[in-house]
């Protein structure tokens, strides 16, 4: 029984060390619990035994699986309704094709270069199609461009892309048979009930020290998590809608936002973030450093040659079309709870996930030390930030967080 605690010390020592790393190198403290994770076996695992920090052991299997849960649900509460419907031609245009260009890019490099099975093809085009919400509006709110029109687009935009990349994932791993026709039906009930339902029960829970409103949110993941690992789909594509379903009531509840990430970012996040490292193998990335670099190129490419003419449309200058797009190139947490998924189904092997998350890492810093170094359109930003972009990504250090209904926490 001893062994537990020693693991999950070991675990938390590790997530404790990311912290400092992060605030050392001001990376986002996701990216350093993936390295750590990731270079952490080849030394503690001579010395200790590589069982302690097996990506298989069950209650670290479920730690990681409800972090990966919770986060996709917070994801999902950062759309705000408000910045949607005054956006929604422009949002549905770039965030669909800013979706769609780099799946189809990817996975036509990945196949046709790389000479991956299509299956492998399809998950990383959909792991590097997706973008970050939370890094996006942490950089806009920093800079004051979070209440301009290019900054209420490019937010719009980024949701979309998002559920884009979530419907895909759902038709690329889920064969539809009877169950998953019942999940379907479960999702569209539980988004068109659970504003109305919530809303009489978080009323009722309120400000009560057992914390029952977490609670009721944990039942309504859980439950539909169960069902759809059920159903054959994959366990966060309902919290992602549900997210959605209930950003206007969730999203704005400063309270219940706090509780969530307290425990989110504190104990499940380390885990699921860790034991995503745990599965990178530094061999195979030392081996050959051009494959996740050709990746990172490749969605890179295919997003702006997607993003560029639709932002055209909307009267954007050639310098914000490219900060836009950009922008909308960063990505974190969903594209790692992508991969790591394929991962899991044998979609991928071990190696292409090494190199898809290194990707995705990579794709959280790359572009948008790019954006705002060479195409920050210093035009809107206010008189107070006219100096120039204070280069301080420190701010983007939280996992995923906060949309726009709350102060910066972390990213998507």
């Amino acid at each position: 029984m001893e062994q537990i605690w020693l693991i999950a010390a070991l675990w938390l020592g590790l997530a404790v060390l990311a912290v400092f790393v992060a605030h050392l190198v001001r990376l986002p403290a996701s990216v350093c619990e993936i390295a750590i994770g990731a270079v952490a076996p080849l030394i503690v695992g001579p010395w200790l035994g590589w069982g302690l920090l097996s990506p298989t052991i069950p209650w670290i299997v479920f730690l990681a699986g409800a972090g990966s849960l919770v986060l996709t649900f917070l994801a999902g509460t950062e759309l705000d309704p408000t910045v949607l419907r005054a956006t929604w031609r422009e949002a549905l245009l770039v965030g669909f094709v800013g979706c769609a260009t780099p799946l189809l890019g990817v996975a036509a490099m990945a196949h046709f270069l790389l000479g991956w099975r299509p299956e492998s093809c399809w998950v990383a085009g959909v792991a590097l199609s997706t973008g970050s919400v939370s890094v996006v509006y942490t950089i806009l709110l920093e800079l004051g461009l979070s209440h301009t029109g290019l900054g209420q687009g490019l937010l719009a935009s980024s949701y979309v892309s998002n559920l884009s990349s979530a419907v895909a994932l759902a038709v690329i791993l889920t064969p539809f048979t009877l169950r998953s026709a019942i999940l379907l039906a479960a999702c569209l009930a539980a988004g068109l009930l659970a504003p109305s339902v919530s809303s009489r029960v978080l009323g009722k829970l309120r400000s009560r020290a057992a914390q029952p409103d977490v609670r009721y949110l944990l039942f309504l993941l859980f439950g539909l998590g169960g069902l759809s690992v059920w159903a054959g789909s994959e366990l966060v594509l309902p919290a992602y809608v549900m997210g959605m379903a209930l950003s206007g009531l969730v999203g704005r509840n400063s309270g219940l936002i706090h509780n969530l990430r307290v425990m989110t970012f504190s104990i499940l996040t380390p885990f699921y973030f860790l034991r995503a490292g745990t599965l990178v193998q530094i061999p195979a990335l030392a081996a050959m450093p051009w494959l996740f670099a050709a990746l990172l190129a490749a969605k890179l490419l295919a997003k702006l040659v997607g993003v560029l003419p639709a932002l055209s449309v909307f009267s954007y200058s050639r310098k914000e079309s490219v900060y836009c797009g950009l922008m909308l190139s960063t990505g974190l947490m969903l594209g790692t709870v992508i991969a790591t998924s394929g991962l899991s189904r044998g979609l991928v092997d071990a190696t292409q996930y090494s190199h898809i998350v290194a990707a995705v890492v990579l794709s959280a810093v790359v572009p948008v030390t790019i954006a705002n170094v060479f195409f920050l359109p210093k035009h809107l930003l206010p008189e107070s930030k006219r100096g120039g972009w204070r280069r301080r990504p420190r701010k983007t250090q939280v996992l995923s967080g906060p949309g726009p209904a709350g102060s910066p926490a972390g990213g998507p």
